[in-house]
């Protein structure tokens, strides 16, 4: 019996992956901009579960760039916040990094009022009102960049 060839394949140490334990990243790309992208699919029953969607646990300080939010239909809103914690269950006091309110369906925003996050943060989105059920996805994308 013939063995198959083994596969191997580079470690992505700056890829983010939903609920990942943290991020690390070689010194040699710490400073260049990456981005954390991710999809709420039904935002509503999201809501109805917890008001806070868990993005990430940061190693080393950051600074949030940039934050897009698309949602399937112009027609509907959201209004939320993109906040910092000292840990994952003190989310519900969170310092506000930025606003994530659409307008149109749609938030594409490079001014943040508080961008600067330290080293261990936890980083969510929080629902400030419940979504629309008839909102069927909402895309994020974060970028970022380490400063330390």
């Amino acid at each position: 019996m013939r063995s198959r060839p083994q596969i191997k394949t580079p470690i992505a140490t700056d890829m983010f992956i939903p609920n990942h334990s943290g991020i690390t990243v070689h010194p040699e790309f710490r400073h260049r901009k990456r981005s954390w992208n991710f999809t709420i699919i039904n935002p509503n029953a999201v809501f109805a579960q917890d008001d806070h969607v868990f993005i990430a646990h940061v190693f080393g300080a950051i600074e949030i760039l940039e934050i897009h939010v698309e949602l399937d239909t112009a027609a509907n809103q959201i209004d939320a916040d993109l906040i910092h914690t000292p840990n994952f269950i003190a989310t519900p006091a969170g310092t506000i990094i930025n606003s994530m309110d659409t307008t149109a369906g749609t938030l594409e925003t490079s001014t943040i009022t508080s961008p600067d996050v330290a080293d261990g943060k936890h980083i969510s989105m929080r629902f400030n009102t419940e979504p629309s059920a008839s909102i069927g996805q909402c895309h994020v994308t974060i970028f970022w960049r380490n400063t330390d």
